[in-house]
């Protein structure tokens, strides 16, 4: 994504979200890691309002958001970490 320049705030830079655990022997778990660009996604299709589906939760529809919003769960972190998987992502926004 390209960064924008604001008139109110000046030069605004992309900062993105990320999630890297590490096990006791400070060896990164790569089922735990997380970030916009571990979701499979073409770098060079990335747009600010570029939409991505959330994950089925108990009795929710999977649904379209914009990228921008999803971030892992953090409550899910430990259990996702016991079974070696990934951590479950969800919006930020309900709306979105």
């Amino acid at each position: 994504m390209k960064d924008y320049q604001w008139e109110v705030s000046g030069d605004y830079k992309m900062v993105q979200p990320a999630l890297v655990v590490y096990n006791d022997k400070k060896e990164v778990i790569a089922e735990t890691t997380w970030s916009w660009k571990t979701m499979g996604l073409d770098p060079d299709k990335l747009e600010s309002g570029t939409r991505v589906n959330t994950q089925a939760w108990e009795g929710e529809p999977v649904k379209q958001v914009k990228l921008v919003t999803m971030r892992p769960v953090m409550s899910d972190l430990l259990a996702a970490i016991q079974e070696k998987r990934a951590v479950k992502l969800a919006s930020t926004h309900k709306k979105w």
